[in-house]
């Protein structure tokens, strides 16, 4: 009987910690919801219903650690679920990001929050300032497709223009992500603008085809120009 007691002592002791752990777990993520949020809709910039938000990835400068000070700056998204969203892109140097319209402010739905200046930015215009680090948001997550990546490893190399070749030839399919859909009839993003309308699409002109596979060959090469 007492052995039935101790067990039962130490499972509901190990029940109380796991639960102490989960909250702590969970008051540990997105810290600046409570500072981010209200800033748009104080602004009327987006509606409370049907909002989700996360916190994505925080970013320290060489020489800041997590222990001793706040992230230079923290990656976040925001959607509004707005039924009359319509398909957006964005690009980020190589980078391609997709999202709906709807997601305003934000545009592709990802912002960037900078503690120091207790300022939120999307991440279009967090990209534009020259945020220090702004890179890692592409490096270190997996939000984005790098254009001419093919097989979808997040790099570029012959692999990516095999591929490529293999897809035309009928060996292998494109990668079901692999159309950029986008209103390209109206705003930044139109035709003219050069927005590829393929991740493959890694010369810009419109089109999958040999081409591409050539030109992530010259420059991987560095025969570019």
């Amino acid at each position: 009987m007492k052995s039935l007691v101790r067990i039962m002592s130490f499972v509901l002791m190990l029940s109380v910690l796991l639960c102490s752990f989960t909250l702590m777990s969970a008051s540990a993520e997105d810290k600046y919801k409570d500072v981010i949020v209200p800033q748009y809709l104080n602004e009327g910039d987006i509606m409370e219903f049907g909002l989700e938000y996360g916190e994505m990835y925080e970013y320290y400068s060489p020489g800041n650690t997590p222990d001793e000070c706040e992230p230079d700056y923290v990656l976040f998204s925001l959607d509004t679920s707005l039924s009359f969203s319509m398909p957006y892109a964005d690009m980020f140097g190589d980078y391609v990001v997709k999202g709906l319209s709807g997601t305003h402010p934000l545009g592709s739905g990802y912002g960037i929050y900078i503690p120091a200046e207790g300022k939120a930015y999307s991440l279009s215009k967090a990209w534009d300032m020259g945020i220090e680090g702004i890179e890692n948001v592409f490096l270190n997550t997996k939000i984005g497709s790098l254009i001419g990546d093919a097989d979808g490893d997040r790099k570029l190399t012959v692999k990516d223009a095999t591929y490529i070749q293999k897809c035309l030839a009928g060996l292998e399919e494109f990668y079901r992500f692999d159309e950029i859909e986008a209103n390209r009839y109206e705003g930044p993003n139109c035709d003219g603008a050069g927005l590829p309308v393929y991740v493959t699409d890694f010369n810009c002109d419109h089109q999958r085809d040999i081409k591409d596979a050539t030109a992530i060959q010259k420059h991987l090469a560095g025969l570019e120009g």
